[in-house]
């Protein structure tokens, strides 16, 4: 499969950077991180889960180097994950699943639930922590709507009044 060929590649670059990666200056990170991504891409474009995974990992946290952050980019970030999620791509469901859970813009408490419990059946496993948590909370009514109506925990609502 192509999107394997890239995505083995893209992990050829990494281990090649790393090697020099302290010796490089921040012009030179940018230019290898760039080029590390253009490889993820295509292995994601190409439907590769867990290049497409990275990559969003990548748009998530961003690069950071000396003293400042660059490359982050929460809707490519969202995207991403979402594409290797729908590939059931266990780390990337789970991810979903918080971010249903708990991001205001795509907030969705049952497509929290359902990849949740998709998450528990890939791995085989009966219900996870994070899944009974989050039915815990929602079976006690501990969300709220805050005024701009997305649910946060009870426990916040302090900081909603204000």
């Amino acid at each position: 499969m192509e999107g394997n060929k890239k995505y083995k590649e893209a992990i050829e670059l990494k281990r090649q950077y790393d090697e020099i990666w302290d010796t490089l200056t921040t012009e030179d990170r940018i230019k290898k991180v760039k080029n590390r991504i253009l490889c993820l891409s295509k292995a994601a474009y190409l439907g590769h889960e867990q290049a497409q995974y990275e990559l969003a990992c990548f748009y998530k946290y961003g690069i950071y180097s000396d003293g400042s952050f660059f490359l982050s980019n929460k809707r490519k970030y969202i995207f991403w994950m979402n594409k290797s999620a729908e590939n059931k791509y266990p780390p990337a469901v789970e991810w979903m699943a918080i971010l249903y859970e708990s991001e205001p813009k795509i907030q969705d408490f049952e497509k929290a639930k359902a990849h949740y419990e998709l998450y528990d059946s890939l791995m085989g496993i009966k219900m996870s922590k994070n899944r009974r948590l989050f039915l815990q909370q929602l079976d006690k009514g501990l969300f709220i709507k805050n005024k701009k109506g997305n649910y946060e925990l009870v426990s916040n609502w302090k900081k909603l009044i204000r």
